[in-house]
């Protein structure tokens, strides 16, 4: 997709300004999230996408809609330089062409504040962009309510763990024009259950069901090496997402630290193929298939 250079040129000195802004007040007033080096992919293949995402539908719909379930504060720094990087939510509110309505999920008080009150600062003028202080997996039937049917509406679920249920996906599926992009904790957390009970839980309540165990149990008993395990974990979730009515995914590259360990992948779910043909574009995936099934069936 062909960038307008005039919307890149507003866009870059809009954040630009952000930025500037909140590296004078670094005193402690508000939250801030830390991270590696590694964020900034995440953060580069979110940015590419919700400029796609309004560029192929502006015009076209009644309106575009956007909700963030772990949004965080706002504001990034990177681990031991001091520098500032603007979070998904500065990104989404200053993207062009702009959303209709967006719509903010943070559990954590002070990170809900930080960016409540980011939203006051940064936000254009008009614009409908507010903070739900909640429970994502508990209220997203009500925060999905606020956009129609008939708007094509943009879900960025980015847990840090293993806070994301699986109902709360199928609820987000259940809107007639939701896509979804999802980081999945893999390395972060699934691939670390073993003898946790409270992350063995977590995997549960995050795929629905308990039959990832199998795999878990393959892996142990030497039946399959990690890769193959990796690979089961990733299209079990995939082949979830298609029965909630996500027919397209496309996984990233996996997104490492920065001393090179795995931490997560980047999902782009939805339910048309030019959607996915712009995710693969984003995650610079070729081919129509980014993962294939490996090993025994996992249902039943």
């Amino acid at each position: 997709m062909t960038v307008d250079k005039a919307i890149a040129v507003r866009v870059i000195a809009r954040r630009s300004e952000i930025l500037r802004q909140e590296t004078e007040r670094q005193s402690g007033e508000l939250d801030i999230r830390e991270a590696g080096r590694y964020v900034e992919r995440k953060l580069r293949s979110v940015r590419g996408y919700l400029y796609a995402f309004t560029k192929a539908l502006d015009g076209k719909f009644p309106g575009l809609g956007y909700i963030e379930t772990h949004a965080g504060p706002g504001i990034t720094t990177i681990r031991g330089s001091g520098r500032l990087l603007l979070g998904t939510p500065l990104l989404a509110i200053t993207n062009e062409p702009y959303f209709t309505r967006l719509r903010f999920i943070e559990l954590r008080k002070g990170r809900a504040a930080a960016l409540a009150t980011r939203l006051e600062r940064y936000a254009p003028t008009g614009l409908d962009a507010r903070v739900i202080k909640d429970d994502c997996n508990a209220i997203i039937g009500n925060a999905l309510s606020d956009f129609p049917s008939t708007w094509p509406t943009l879900i960025l679920m980015d847990p840090e763990g293993l806070e994301l249920h699986w109902t709360t996906i199928v609820q987000s599926g259940e809107h007639p024009k939701s896509e979804l992009m999802i980081v999945f904790p893999y390395g972060m957390a699934i691939q670390r259950v073993k003898g946790m009970e409270d992350k063995s839980a977590g995997v549960t309540r995050l795929y629905g069901h308990d039959r990832w165990k199998r795999i878990v149990e393959d892996l142990e008993t030497g039946r399959i090496p990690p890769a193959i395990a990796k690979k089961r974990f990733l299209v079990m979730f995939r082949d979830q997402l298609r029965e909630a009515g996500f027919i397209h995914t496309v996984v990233s590259e996996e997104i490492t630290s920065d001393d090179g360990v795995p931490l997560y992948f980047l999902i782009h779910a939805s339910k048309v193929p030019l959607a996915a043909k712009i995710g693969r574009d984003i995650f610079g995936v070729k081919g129509a298939q980014d993962v294939l099934p490996l090993g025994p069936p996992d249902s039943g």
